[in-house]
């Protein structure tokens, strides 16, 4: 009986832990966090592995900071690229697994996401409405200088 319960207590244990789902060379962070990254044909994918203390048990919370890992590792990489990526929400993150330690209340998440690399403008490409103008502007692609002017023009027309 005493060897059932230690096998139970330890099947159970091992039950709770998750290991990284990594597709790449993992990257560790100052917050004992992990992401790993692979380049694909259109972006790229990174994958991470976050944890956090929940004495509640919130699985939301931990989604939205396994996004927020991978976000911030994806915007890193295009900053070395000079690319740009839109950065999914939580509910667009592909979860791959997720559990608490119900023994040390610790909140583990696997996620990823294959980012695409924007389009740049087509520099021939008349922007006739503001709508689109702003979008150019949000992405990065128009400087304030730049923004300013082609509004002005576009509002004079």
């Amino acid at each position: 009986m005493r060897n059932l319960l230690s096998f139970s207590l330890a099947g159970l244990l091992v039950g709770c832990s998750l290991k990284p789902s990594h597709v790449g060379e993992p990257v560790h962070t100052k917050d004992g966090d992990e992401f790993s990254i692979r380049q694909t044909d259109t972006g790229f994918t990174v994958a991470g592995h976050y944890s956090e203390y929940q004495f509640v048990r919130s699985s939301r919370d931990g989604f939205i900071g396994c996004t927020k890992l991978i976000n911030d590792a994806a915007q890193d990489y295009v900053a070395k690229t000079g690319q740009s990526v839109r950065q999914p929400s939580w509910e667009d993150v592909t979860i791959v697994d997720h559990g608490r330690d119900i023994i040390t209340a610790v909140m583990n998440v696997n996620c990823e996401y294959t980012y695409q690399y924007a389009k740049p403008a087509d520099p021939k490409t008349k922007v006739t409405d503001l709508k689109s103008l702003a979008d150019l502007y949000e992405r990065g692609l128009l400087t304030d200088s730049e923004f300013t002017k082609a509004k002005s023009n576009l509002l004079e027309n």
